[in-house]
């Protein structure tokens, strides 16, 4: 480290003063990558852009977000946790049978390995 201060640019042919700036361009994703490589094209002795190999969101946490947007909720790989059905189930039927008929339908069908007489069941969804 200095003592005193030192101006580290350079002297213009006009008498102004300036510094050498460096820029890194950083893709984050492989589709910006082409973009960065243009910004670093337009001034190649002061922009350099960073190659990006890996992919769109394809490593760690992102690989799981990713597969978890991707892959459809409530297949076998992304099911619905028993929350989400009871919510998806009452959504579709509580504009037909009622919040009332539908939570009791629902608590049946939760409990089905107990239900002696399915036909028991009818009088929860018909009318």
């Amino acid at each position: 480290m200095r003592d005193t201060p030192q101006f580290l640019g350079y002297v213009r042919s006009d008498g102004r003063v300036g510094v050498r700036n460096y820029v890194l361009v950083v893709p984050t994703v492989i589709c910006s990558a082409v973009v960065c490589e243009r910004i670093a094209a337009t001034h190649p002795s002061a922009i350099v852009a960073l190659p990006h190999l890996a992919g769109c969101g394809q490593l760690g946490p992102d690989m799981l977000v990713t597969h978890q947007t991707l892959a459809a909720k409530g297949s076998f790989e992304n099911p619905l946790t028993r929350a989400e059905e009871e919510e998806k189930a009452r959504d579709l039927l509580a504009p037909v049978l009622g919040r009332k008929r539908s939570d009791a339908l629902l608590a049946a069908l939760w409990d089905f390995e107990n239900i002696k007489d399915v036909r028991a069941l009818r009088t929860l969804y018909a009318n």
